[in-house]
């Protein structure tokens, strides 16, 4: 019997963004990964996270509200386990820096999502230990 795919919350303040990425998932990792669910406040990714315990969470660095940094520094406590992958189009490393000391994992560049979002991802995940099993799915509007 197949393990059941890990679990990934996307959190980004484009909901254009969020289909593509949730389409991307499907598509070329489907069976290996599914998207729990998707936000686009920092406030929806606190509490969807919360709620459906996933695998893993993606979180854009900018949004409105709650910025990608403080969604990851409130996370770590809340889900010490959770792997998480900063995702921006913003590289530089102060902000690499910052991301990483809020308690990401990892930070990519939107523009290397393709090819570098699955691996960050294994390297979040192997830095936890295995994942937790949860078995909800949600999407906030």
């Amino acid at each position: 019997m197949a393990a059941p795919p890990l679990r990934v919350l996307l959190v980004d303040d484009s909901q254009l963004f969020l289909d593509l990425l949730t389409a991307f998932v499907e598509r070329h990792w489907g069976g290996a990964w599914e998207v729990a669910g998707t936000a686009t406040t920092g406030e929806q990714g606190l509490q969807l996270a919360a709620a459906l315990r996933p695998d893993a969470v993606t979180v854009d660095l900018r949004m409105p509200g709650l910025s990608g940094l403080e969604v990851i520094a409130r996370l770590r406590p809340l889900l010490p386990d959770l792997a998480i992958v900063a995702l921006t189009q913003h590289c530089e490393e102060p902000v690499r820096a910052a991301m990483l000391a809020a308690g990401a994992d990892a930070f990519i560049s939107k523009a290397d999502l393709a090819a570098d979002l699955l691996p960050a991802l294994a390297h979040s995940l192997a830095r936890h230990g295995p994942p937790r099993r949860s078995h909800s799915t949600s999407r906030v509007p």
